[in-house]
């Protein structure tokens, strides 16, 4: 392994544009999105909804479920191709999804996403999708100097550990919307 960017994956058109407009629309228009329950403003501000518990968005779950097992696949193979062995990993999950619209005026400041279930999951890998391209600010910026501009459509994996610090900065003149998951592994 070079550098910490040799774990990070990063594919254009995970998501058709159709797709990301078609998800967008419907985020608009659920009256059930807000502010996270558990929201820390000094950590984030955003609107979220989890759409994995609502029947109404079976086919988005579908479509993302579908894009996430392709590509971690190939993630797996990048990771085991930068360690130098394949990766070992036990029972795996994904967390559900969760769309989030970030405002201009919204922020997401430097964490990490390190984080166990009341039932003995942890999470392992965190996923973004961007649905939209921003022009101007927006980008994810990881602690070591690497940042990626959200390009419609795009997904991006990485270790949801201690060293891979990342934060969103402020979309300008646009708001900006991506979905997240977590792949959760745990000990049979």
């Amino acid at each position: 392994m070079k550098d910490f960017t040799d774990l990070l994956y990063e594919v254009d058109d995970a998501l058709s544009l159709e797709t990301c407009d078609n998800i967008i629309e419907r985020f608009q228009d659920d009256n059930t999105k807000a502010p996270p329950k558990e929201q820390i403003l000094e950590l984030k501000e955003s609107i979220d909804l989890y759409i994995s518990d609502s029947k109404k968005w079976n086919d988005i779950d579908e479509i993302l479920l579908q894009s996430l097992t392709e590509h971690f696949e190939k993630y797996t193979k990048q990771i085991a191709r930068a360690i130098g062995r394949p990766l070992w990993i036990n029972e795996v999950m994904d967390s559900g999804y969760t769309i989030k619209q970030y405002q201009e005026a919204d922020y997401v400041n430097w964490h990490q996403d390190t984080g166990f279930t009341r039932d003995g999951w942890n999470r392992m890998l965190s996923c973004i999708w961007y649905l939209n391209t921003i022009e101007e600010g927006g980008e994810t910026e990881f602690a070591f100097e690497y940042k990626i501009k959200p390009l419609t459509g795009k997904l991006i994996m990485f270790p949801a550990t201690w060293n891979f610090p990342y934060k969103h900065l402020k979309p300008i003149r646009q708001s900006k919307y991506i979905i997240t998951s977590f792949f959760l592994t745990r000990e049979r």
